[in-house]
């Protein structure tokens, strides 16, 4: 893999504090193969923190064009109280990524939601959580929340709806001991109606739910549950029937067939615990199949590809600070799946050698010799 890093450009270094701080309010984000600077002037006074960030796609309007939606969660302080006021915004911007937007501003507001007072919230991320459950689910020290599009707006889902159609989060927000939740992933099996929610707390329980979804709602089917002794850093559904699940410091486990074996089957993925703290997980398209990435604290990146019911590291790269979060996805437009690693020290891009890639592909259409 070819690497390369983002800078600040030189240029920063003559400005003055207040255009500094202009610049580093604005949101990088990536789409289209475009990196650029998403416009947050309008948000970034000294009392405004962005604490999650998230895309996706929804319906708006009646000739289903699709938009990209950027829920914003940010904390602003009340400058004349030592108060928080924290909500969540939710922007349009069907141009998001496509240099198509003169302005680069993050988009037009739709609507936002105030969350209560002693609400801290750790994650906002999308999901489709059913065939038609296109939704934002929050983590916060709170429990859950899930946020749904309806008539062009984005509203919570009260006690009713979230009994109703997510009875596993719900059971939840109503144990007497709520357990910050602070990692989760939802794999949806359309063909079975089948949902298969996967969420890690702080004290280290991991839940598996399996939920059945139709179009009157859901009901909770079964739930598999393994504590571990360190917080859960992430859990993701690599590919259908493959679970990776990471605790901080006792490195990765995945679990396969897990529709059939639960959280019984256990496999500790090979050198995840040599090298600290797991900090992000996250799973890669390889040109053989499936596979993933391990980030640590360590200062180091692992690659691996899945063989039937193992685990087969491929290689690994050390960086000069610690890795805090990967990303997989097409930055070159080539259709090859690269790799964004945000370490402590910045951005790095990993791009796969052609070479090896023309190499591989000849391979395998060569004719073959009877």
């Amino acid at each position: 893999m070819a690497a390369h890093r983002c800078r600040f450009p030189s240029s920063l270094l003559e400005l003055d504090s207040e255009e500094i701080e202009q610049k580093l309010c604005a949101i990088k984000c990536w789409d289209s193969n475009v990196l650029f600077d998403l416009d947050m002037e309008y948000l970034s006074d000294n009392s405004t923190s962005i604490t999650s960030l998230s895309t996706g796609t929804f319906n708006l309007r009646e000739e289903n064009v699709k938009n990209i939606i950027v829920g914003v969660l940010f904390t602003k302080r009340n400058p004349n109280s030592h108060s928080y006021k924290t909500s969540v915004n939710f922007y349009e911007n069907e141009l998001l990524g496509t240099e198509k937007d003169p302005s680069n501003r993050i988009g037009e507001l739709i609507n936002f939601i105030t969350l209560p007072d002693d609400a801290i919230p750790y994650r906002l991320i999308q999901k489709h959580a059913g065939e038609h459950l296109n939704v934002f689910v929050m983590l916060s020290n709170q429990g859950y929340g899930v946020f749904e599009l309806r008539s062009k707006h984005f509203c919570q889902l009260d006690t009713f709806k979230m009994e109703r159609w997510f009875p596993e989060l719900h059971m939840k927000n109503r144990s007497k001991k709520v357990r910050p939740p602070i990692a989760m992933d939802i794999m949806f099996d359309k063909a079975l109606g089948l949902r298969y929610t996967c969420t890690g707390d702080e004290d280290g329980t991991l839940s598996l739910s399996v939920v059945k979804v139709d179009s009157d709602g859901a009901e909770a089917k079964e739930e598999h549950v393994r504590k571990f002794s360190a917080p859960i850093a992430q859990v993701t559904f690599v590919a259908p029937g493959h679970l990776l699940v990471a605790a901080t410091w006792e490195g990765a486990v995945m679990y396969f067939d897990y529709d059939v074996n639960g959280l019984s089957k256990g496999i500790m993925v090979a050198d995840s615990m040599n090298h600290d703290v797991v900090t992000s997980i996250c799973p890669i398209e390889r040109l053989d199949g499936h596979g993933f990435c391990i980030g640590t604290f360590g200062k180091t990146l692992l690659t691996y590809k899945i063989e039937g019911h193992d685990c087969v590291k491929q290689w690994q790269r050390k960086f000069r600070t610690p890795v805090l979060q990967i990303r997989s996805f097409d930055l070159t437009g080539d259709g090859l799946q690269d790799i964004a690693v945000i370490s402590a020290g910045g951005l790095h891009l990993l791009q796969l050698n052609d070479q090896l890639v023309t190499k591989h592909i000849s391979q395998k259409i060569a004719p073959k010799k009877n």
